[in-house]
């Protein structure tokens, strides 16, 4: 599992190697992600991908390897790879721990 060190490394050093990690972990590279509130007031989040954003309707597509996987294979046509629980647990930490705050509304797609 990836830890950030604190201690040596930046928080863009930080940013970069947790998305290798995840890249490494699931065989798709994610640029960033975005946490924004919908017009109910809901948080939704998007994954911005080199293949295309995925959208998730709340942080459980986040949380979930099922629904993680299914959205993804779905909308960027590219299923991650199957990881144990616990590994899927550690990716999951860190891709909430990465979320940045769109300003207002929907991100740019």
């Amino acid at each position: 599992m990836y830890k950030q060190n604190s201690t040596t490394e930046s928080n863009k050093s930080y940013r970069q190697n947790a998305l290798d990690f995840i890249e490494l972990q699931t065989k798709i590279r994610i640029k960033r992600v975005v946490r924004f509130k919908n017009s109910s007031g809901r948080y939704e989040y998007v994954l911005e991908t080199a293949r295309g954003n995925v959208k998730f309707n709340n942080v459980a597509g986040l949380l979930d390897q099922r629904t993680f996987r299914a959205a993804m294979a779905d909308q960027i046509k590219k299923c991650p790879l199957r990881m144990s629980s616990p590994d899927f647990d550690g990716v999951a930490r860190i891709l909430v721990d990465l979320c940045e705050e769109a300003p207002e509304g929907v991100p740019n797609e």
